[in-house]
């Protein structure tokens, strides 16, 4: 009797300690958010972020997430710019998604602001914005552009929780967006590649909202679409690179077989529209980004071939002899083809009044001619008389 007295006074301190165990255990929980994603717990699906050769935007095809930061040098952002910004990403990442189907890709970008106010940054500029381009200016203009690239890397490691983002949205390809409220001569996406710094491993889009050098015309859904698809392993086919492999036979080789691809850029034939995009993914681009195994062009350019599926690796065959060379763009097509034009017009102008001298020419002549020869009846008839 005792000894049962003893055991289950034993079962039910045991019970007991359980019970406070799980009491603590569950309030513990309370009141937390939504749970932190660590890369001890993530799984596989997110255990190679900072290790891809990808970079943070990894493949288009299946869910991206696109972070948007937006840039304020001190005017602010008006109601009407951002929703162009919005208009813009929805037209580009439509025309991303349906492309995507023709190649059998399921594209989800997760983009919406609206939808998703989490996604949305903004970042407030030491200085006013130079309105220079992004990429490589020398001197003054390229240390400022430099240092704001920096600033945002750092502005990202600092505030953008990127676990908890790839663990809410369930996703471990993320892409950034940092739109300029201001005018700029071109804009400029900053990819990964391999082996680089790791802080370049956020891969970014800086866009701009107008062009300074175009009548400060608004940037256009196709420039959006251009940029991102840098995101994702997309390389320019207007000018050469040395350190992807594009010569000037390649790129004078995709402007005549493939005119209408989108990475053509501002050199692609044909209309930059406000409310769509007309360019395309052709296979080139396809074969960059990951869509396609290989092309046939890589028996004839060896040295666009990629290592890695949709990333930027040096080139296995860099060149030696750099061959600077670039398309023209589309104003100078244009200037030129209206150029053409009015050489054409002027010239049938000018056809056109000769036939018409020698038209009426020709009218007196026969005329003269016709004259004469009534004349030369009626001398003969009055000689005969």
């Amino acid at each position: 009797m005792l000894h049962n007295m003893v055991t289950n006074n034993k079962h039910t301190h045991s019970r007991a300690v359980l019970l406070l165990f799980c009491v603590l255990f569950f309030c513990s929980s309370c009141g937390q958010s939504e749970r932190t994603l660590t890369k001890s717990d993530a799984g596989k699906s997110y255990s190679d972020w900072e290790q891809s050769p990808a970079g943070s935007a990894k493949y288009l095809d299946g869910d991206t997430v696109f972070i948007s930061i937006f840039l304020d040098d001190g005017d602010g952002w008006t109601a009407s710019d951002k929703a162009l910004v919005k208009k813009n990403m929805q037209i580009a990442c439509d025309f991303l998604k349906d492309e995507g189907k023709r190649y059998g890709k399921e594209v989800n970008l997760i983009y919406d602001i609206s939808k998703h106010p989490d996604l949305e940054y903004h970042y407030s500029m030491d200085t006013p914005f130079a309105g220079s381009t992004l990429s490589t200016h020398e001197g003054d203009l390229g240390k400022s552009a430099k240092q704001l690239r920096q600033n945002i890397y750092e502005y990202i490691k600092r505030n953008i929780n990127i676990e908890y983002v790839m663990s809410k949205y369930k996703v471990n390809s993320i892409g950034f967006l940092a739109f300029i409220d201001d005018e700029a001569d071109a804009a400029t996406t900053y990819s990964y590649y391999l082996n680089a710094d790791i802080s370049r491993y956020y891969e970014i889009c800086f866009i701009n909202l107008r062009w300074n050098n175009a009548g400060s015309d608004a940037l256009k859904p196709e420039t959006y679409a251009h940029e991102i698809l840098h995101l994702f392993g997309a390389r320019d086919l207007y000018y050469t690179d040395t350190m992807t492999g594009i010569t000037r036979e390649f790129i004078d080789h995709a402007y005549n077989t493939h005119p209408e691809d989108i990475m053509l850029g501002n050199s692609r034939k044909g209309v930059n529209y406000k409310n769509k995009v007309s360019g395309k993914i052709t296979d080139i681009t396809a074969y960059f980004i990951g869509w396609k195994e290989t092309i046939p062009e890589l028996s004839t350019f060896p040295t666009i071939s990629t290592a890695y599926k949709a990333s930027f690796v040096y080139s296995r065959k860099r060149l030696d002899n750099h061959d600077e060379y670039t398309l023209p763009e589309r104003t100078i097509q244009e200037e030129s083809y209206r150029k053409g034009m009015l050489f054409r017009v002027i010239r049938i102008i000018c056809y056109g009044i000769l036939l018409i001298t020698f038209i009426i020419d020709f009218r007196k002549r026969k005329h003269l001619k016709q004259s004469l020869s009534a004349y030369e009846e009626t001398e003969r008839y009055e000689g005969n008389d």
